[in-house]
């Protein structure tokens, strides 16, 4: 998946829509002299200038009338023409005029910021970049860096029917970059300029709020598994995104104020569906939707004292578990230990994960983004918060033949029992062939499920070698 280096962030529409500005350049100009002069495109210049009034005979009255007429029908166009190019102005701004207007909202959100989190913060530099540079720059970028990695978590998304077989992720990753409406990138803070409306306010001003708040974090020691980086990244982006919406909702209680009422409120909807399914949509917007809920609950427990204090060592989340249930965090309960076995036979080479490790945890939010794919929510959401734990391989055997193991420790018997029937239904209800033995066959790969009762422990194997997920295959320690 696409990710940014650790100190930087990244603001997107919670609700899959973001507010576009327009971008074409100006082209009306308006000159103010004596008289009042203005250039509408091909239309004539005319001036309106004091003249002396003097008596004059009844027929040079009625060429003064018809020149009368004539003069307030100007007006009355260049009223029309001058409120066009007020609002032309707004919806189609040059860039230096859109640029100057999201550095006055940058410069306002310092303020405000500092006075609702009571600090202080660095000025950092602003950048107006295109939906292409983000997309060539953050999203090929850095995808292209890491294609062994996007295609080895790919046949893991596509083993366990979370994206269809014609799904790339690395279209996804791409895609999504083009969706950005503010990042935080290198000390920087950056706006796409057809995603970020820099005259819809207060939410304009809000969206640097959230990149400010990027800023003042410090940076937290790298993960060292999926779940513990979705974990951080809940806490990371979860405090921005707290802070923006109470920036708001200050706002809209007069409490604080936008400097300037909003002019324009021009929304599209995303269409994010056709390169990045749901199953990944989950995931990426998780930091901010569970994120959020999770700082709420620090912050109604002891303020931001509490929320400042998630930063530091010892009390930083480290399991999407937490982030889901904040009762957990606040009684620090983590993830167990699970064993994983090793392939008994055959020519494997174990892959490291983006991590840097031979092993790797998913989590309970994986887990339930899983199910949810194809079971009721509620059903996904009840069987997912038994985790307590797992454990997850990759090995590769040559081009285009590889195998991951995965164990998953649950609370109880029951917790363990009630996934291995939802991962049945799951896997039924994908349309995989079943053997009638807890293995099936989907699009040239094997999969199989086996329950521990001793230990309350779930176990998957994937390969495109039928042997492979056969039970007797593995070597347990």
């Amino acid at each position: 998946m696409f990710t940014l280096h650790s100190r930087s962030h990244l603001t997107v529409p919670l609700n899959r829509k973001i507010k576009q500005s327009g971008h074409t350049d100006l082209v009306q100009h308006l000159m103010l002299g004596q008289g009042m002069r203005f250039h509408l495109g091909k239309c004539l210049f005319f001036s309106l200038k004091p003249e002396r009034i003097c008596l004059m005979s009844k027929g040079a009255r009625l060429n003064l009338k018809r020149k009368a007429i004539v003069v307030a029908a100007c007006l009355i166009i260049a009223v029309v023409a001058v409120a066009a190019f007020i609002v032309n102005s707004q919806e189609n701004p040059s860039l230096l005029a859109y640029t100057a207007q999201a550095q006055k909202n940058l410069d306002n959100a310092y303020g405000a910021w500092e006075e609702i989190r009571n600090g202080t913060i660095p000025l950092v530099d602003l950048e107006v970049v295109t939906r292409q540079w983000a997309i060539n720059t953050w999203g090929k970028g850095y995808a292209q860096q890491d294609m062994q990695s996007i295609l080895m978590q790919q046949n893991i998304y596509r083993g366990l029917f979370m994206i269809s077989e014609d799904r790339s992720l690395y279209q996804a990753d791409v895609a999504w970059t083009g969706n950005f409406v503010a990042a935080t990138w290198e000390g920087k803070i950056y706006v796409e300029k057809e995603n970020y409306n820099p005259w819809n306010l207060p939410d304009a001003e809000a969206t640097f709020v959230h990149e400010l708040t990027h800023i003042w974090q410090p940076n937290l020691p790298s993960p060292t598994t999926f779940d513990e980086d979705k974990a951080r990244t809940a806490l990371i982006e979860g405090d921005a995104t707290f802070m923006a919406d109470t920036y708001e909702n200050l706002t809209k209680a007069g409490m604080l104020k936008a400097t300037t009422p909003a002019t324009q409120d021009c929304l599209i909807s995303l269409t994010l569906n056709e390169l990045h399914p749901d199953t990944l949509s989950n995931i990426d917007y998780f930091p901010y939707v569970q994120g959020e809920a999770f700082v709420n609950a620090l912050h109604q427990q002891g303020g931001f004292a509490t929320i400042d204090q998630a930063y530091q060592a010892g009390h930083i989340p480290t399991t999407t578990a937490q982030i889901l249930d904040p009762e957990k965090y606040f009684e620090n309960v983590t993830a167990q230990p699970v064993n994983l076995p090793t392939p008994a036979s055959g020519n494997w080479t174990q892959m490291q994960t983006t991590y840097g490790q031979n092993y790797n945890t998913y989590g309970e939010y994986f887990i339930q983004d899983m199910l949810g794919n194809w079971l009721p929510q509620s059903q996904a959401q009840t069987v997912s918060a038994g985790w307590t734990g797992d454990n997850f391989a990759y090995y590769e055997g040559g081009s285009s033949i590889y195998l991951f193991t995965w164990n998953i420790r649950w609370n109880s018997s029951s917790a363990a029992n009630e996934f291995y029937k939802a991962f049945h239904d799951m896997a039924n209800d994908a349309g995989a062939t079943s053997d009638g033995n807890n293995q099936w066959f989907s699009n040239s790969k094997y999969l199989s499920l086996s329950l521990d009762r001793s230990s309350n422990s779930t176990f998957i194997a994937c390969s495109t070698v039928k042997a492979a997920v056969e039970p007797s295959y593995f070597r347990w320690p």
